[in-house]
């Protein structure tokens, strides 16, 4: 039978395997009379080779679980075709009592489950397995009717086999059950037999036993593993205690904190720097381009002045006004005017923004003011003349003389504001070159 729609749970502190051993014993189990541990730990050895040999190996634990599953392989070899007494599964009341049965006590309270393999009338009628339940007053090796007390049986070849034996106890809600497998592997096993009604207790003890009787067999146990079946669900207990810190960690952690904290300011602090050198670069730049297409243009103004200068008694082209300049000279005169008023416009917004830059940071920036201003003259003067209005020669001459002047110190004084932080520029670089690389913030 296979026990479906259930879980089960290793104990391990029900179970042996090889090496066996911690030091001299085998933990949570004990050997008894002929039963041994080989100096090649391989398996136990519970019967010698020897006539009348017999010994036991039991749990010193009584078993806890309601529900329950055994697991076990043994070996049975021997030189006859007969076969000796055999071997016995426990689960008893007492435990440890050599006896007349299998190498246990008769009678006995509980299960007892023998794998007989005396072939007494060689008709191939054994190995016979066979399963029984005792209330500790019958005693079976004297009962004349043996059946009265069997709760099931089976034939199966297990002596003499190539392969360890493996069979498969399970108790599950008043049903017994027994499985085996000859593959040696524990995986391919066969019903053996399936009995109801069954009351096994918990608090019984686990045991194997053997007897060669006056033929001898060797009887090994290999392994031994028990189950809980339907366990309850675990309960996961964090037995960890609360952690609680004392004034003075308290007083460390928050010095800690604030160290911390003072790091990330600094750090922060060093970013938005870099950040603005970076920008007030990028602005330094954008003016000294400026600035060189407007002393293009202001060149080119000067040349075409120069022209009408030299052609301005001309009546050619001259209507309206005395001294007002039309035709397709005053045109390109306009050309180049609106030209340089979007270039002056262009600087004026780049000091626009180095103004508010350096409002912001504390400087003063009243030259800088003092410029916006002349810039916002010659923009005034210039939207006039690109708009088409009528000026005298004269006047546009003398107006455009004094903001040229105008112009040129106000490039000077860019100039300058290029030319000095440049060299501080250099200086740095040069500086942070002989100091080497500098430190950098994670």
């Amino acid at each position: 039978m296979h026990v479906t729609n259930t879980t089960r749970r290793h104990d391990y502190k029900f179970g042996f395997r090889r090496p066996y051993k911690l030091g001299d014993v085998i933990p949570d189990w004990d050997v008894f009379v002929d039963a041994r541990v080989p100096r090649v730990p391989d398996f136990v050895r519970l019967s010698t080779s020897e006539v009348n040999s017999e010994g036991a190996i039991w749990s010193n634990r009584k078993n806890p679980h309601q529900y329950w599953e055994a697991v076990f392989s043994f070996h049975i070899q021997g030189h006859g075709a007969v076969g000796s007494d055999g071997l016995a599964f426990w689960y008893t009341q007492d435990r440890g009592h050599a006896g007349p049965l299998y190498g246990n006590e008769d009678p006995f309270k509980g299960l007892g489950i023998i794998f007989h393999t005396y072939d007494e009338t060689e008709k191939k009628s054994s190995p016979y397995i066979m399963a029984f339940t005792n209330d500790g007053h019958v005693k079976l090796h004297d009962a004349e009717n043996i059946n009265d007390h069997m709760k099931g049986s089976c034939l199966r070849d297990v002596r003499g086999t190539l392969h360890d034996v493996f069979a498969k106890v399970t108790y599950h809600k008043r049903t017994l059950s027994l499985n085996i497998d000859t593959s040696g592997q524990g995986h391919e096993y066969k019903p053996c037999f399936v009995a109801h009604d069954v009351d096994l207790p918990s608090g019984y003890y686990f045991g194997v036993s053997a007897a060669s009787g006056h033929l001898p067999d060797t009887h090994d146990v290999k392994t031994f593993d028990l189950y809980q079946l339907d366990p309850p669900p675990k309960v996961i207990t964090d037995h960890r205690e609360v952690y609680h810190m004392d004034e003075t960690q308290r007083h460390q952690a928050e010095e800690v904190h604030h160290k911390m904290e003072e790091l990330h300011h600094k750090e922060t602090e060093r970013i938005e720097e870099d950040e603005y050198g970076g920008a007030e670069l990028h602005a330094l730049m954008s003016l000294e381009e400026n600035q060189s297409h407007i002393m293009d243009a202001i060149h080119a103004l000067h040349s075409k002045l120069d022209m009408m200068g030299v052609h301005g008694a001309q009546p050619t082209g001259v209507h309206g006004q005395g001294g007002a300049v039309h035709g397709p000279a005053s045109e390109e005169i306009r050309d180049d005017v609106k030209r340089l008023g979007r270039e002056l416009s262009a600087i004026k917004t780049i000091v626009d923004r180095m103004a508010l830059v350096h409002s912001t940071a504390g400087s003063d920036s009243s030259s800088i003011n003092d410029m916006l201003i002349k810039m916002d003259h010659v923009q005034h003067r210039l939207d006039e003349i690109a708009a088409g209005r009528h000026i005298d020669y004269t006047e546009f001459h003398r107006v455009a003389s004094s903001h040229v002047a105008s112009t040129h110190s106000t490039i000077t004084w860019v100039a300058m504001l290029i030319a000095i932080p440049a060299l501080c520029f250099v200086l740095y670089s040069f500086y942070k070159k002989r100091q080497g690389t500098p430190k950098k913030y994670f």
